[in-house]
């Protein structure tokens, strides 16, 4: 197919209309809506910090217009969604379990390091108690000098029907004291993300609202938001 121009996002009005010039396309002669019913798209994989990521949406009701020029060439022009016509779909990321955990034993050793120990091992468990709710616990060895100890971690993440995200019951201990004093700092951290509450529906633009979250721990963490 020729003659055809897909030009790049641009803002639309509260009324659905494109605010600026449509691209490529000099002498409009006529622009008609038009509406793409479902949309796939799949990225397998996407790197993320060393991490496979996988990334699966099927986007419904994605409007546009298709803009014919005075000599016959056309474009696309976006229309971004809004209230009165929402977008529909699902959106699902997913990545393999062992290669999360093993970006997560990289970031704790680094960060352990920052208070002068070494992590000598890590073990997570991650289990999905609901279908919004992930529990962790992890269990560590560290080392410093000549000293080993074991730290215990736990937390619990969880989202509720407002699409509010909670993080609560973070727990950081040592039965060694030497290394239970130098996790002080690591714990006032965690105290600043206890019980704090993440809008995860507060900064999408109109016309995409989250209806429901699920979450997966198995081989593979993932997350599946629909929309509606």
């Amino acid at each position: 197919m020729s003659g055809v121009r897909v030009g790049a996002d641009r803002p639309a009005s509260s009324s659905g209309r494109s605010t600026s010039p449509t691209v490529d396309v000099e002498h409009v002669r006529s622009r008609e809506d038009a509406v793409v019913r479902r949309l796939r798209v799949d990225a397998h994989p996407l790197l993320v910090d060393d991490v496979p990521v996988d990334v699966t949406a099927e986007i419904e009701g994605l409007r546009f217009r298709w803009v014919e020029g005075a000599d016959g060439s056309l474009a696309v022009e976006g229309v971004e969604p809004d209230d009165a016509a929402p977008l529909g779909g699902h959106v699902r990321v997913s990545a393999p379990r062992e290669a999360v955990l093993a970006t997560a034993r990289r970031i704790v050793a680094t960060e352990l390091q920052n208070i002068g120990l070494t992590l000598a091992s890590l073990d997570v468990d991650l289990v999905a108690t609901g279908p919004r709710t992930v529990s962790l616990q992890a269990f560590a060895r560290v080392r410093k000098g000549l000293l080993s100890a074991s730290v215990r971690a736990t937390g619990t993440a969880e989202v509720d029907a407002r699409m509010v995200l909670t993080v609560r019951d973070l727990e950081l201990s040592s039965r060694n004291p030497v290394v239970a004093a130098l996790l002080v700092v690591a714990r006032g951290e965690l105290a600043k993300v206890e019980g704090r509450h993440v809008d995860l529906a507060a900064d999408l633009p109109p016309g995409v609202r989250v209806a429901d979250v699920r979450v997966e721990a198995g081989e593979h963490l993932a997350v599946t938001a629909r929309l509606a």
